[in-house]
């Protein structure tokens, strides 16, 4: 192996819910990716998603942020597959907790789910899949307390580590949280014309970058996007280079 390509993306948990066969279609066409990570995964909706993984042999782990109001056997939160042939350790870690409040009427969590891959030189890659808080004006307290616990983690995972970052940021408009992140990290998102995002409903002109990869200088990373596929998000596919063994 001289890289492991990496697939994340924002799969709009209500249209996932409905009809998720547009995820694998997107996965047969990128010939199986190493590692798959996805936001607003639905859990208790899916069956189609999780046999196409358990037939091409990966490993799954979830992280729930939060049931579904009227129906608690459903949730939603984030999902990493990682191919067994990888041999790599998966582990959520909670960022948050948070009771229910008034325009938010349960209980919610974030968190992150850290993937720990070790290469052939015996270093070693975090992929850490994120889905931020969307931006509402009774949702301050939790992205600020979220992405302090986040800036803490990775600051206290190990300085020689490999880091990669990706997801759902939710940065909307002038963020100081985006620009540490870019000032300490590498990174991809969209571009001007070419938003991450566009807003689901007819005729509205919304769009923006609302994901991202951050990686530490220490990886050799390339990136594309990938076109809108029902989602509301676009995929973006990442590769990282990695050095084998001759």
């Amino acid at each position: 192996m001289d890289k492991i390509t990496i697939h994340t993306w924002n799969v709009h948990m209500h249209t996932f819910a409905e009809d998720n066969l547009y995820v694998i279609e997107e996965l047969d066409e990128l010939k199986q990716p190493d590692v798959i990570c996805l936001q607003e995964y639905v859990e208790g909706k899916d069956a189609s998603t999780l046999k196409w993984l358990k037939h091409n042999d990966y490993n799954i782990t979830y992280l729930p942020f939060a049931n579904y109001p009227q129906d608690t056997s459903i949730s939603q939160g984030i999902f990493t597959a990682v191919k067994k042939s990888l041999k790599g350790a998966s582990s959520p870690v909670i960022l948050r907790k948070d009771g229910p409040r008034r325009f938010r009427n349960f209980p919610n969590r974030r968190g992150v789910i850290d993937t720990v891959i070790t290469l052939e030189d015996g270093s070693i890659i975090s992929i850490i899949n994120f889905h931020a808080t969307p931006p509402k004006p009774y949702t301050i307290d939790m992205r600020k307390s979220e992405f302090d616990v986040l800036s803490n983690y990775l600051e206290e995972l190990p300085k020689d580590r490999k880091v990669f970052l990706c997801g759902d940021f939710n940065f909307f408009g002038i963020d100081a949280r985006r620009n540490l992140l870019k000032n300490r990290f590498q990174h991809f998102t969209g571009t001007n014309i070419h938003k991450t995002w566009q807003h689901n409903f007819p005729f509205s002109p919304l769009k923006l970058n609302l994901d991202y990869l951050f990686w530490t200088q220490n990886l050799a990373v390339s990136a594309k996007l990938r076109p809108f596929k029902i989602s509301d998000h676009r995929p973006i596919l990442a590769s990282i280079s990695v050095p084998i063994s001759h």
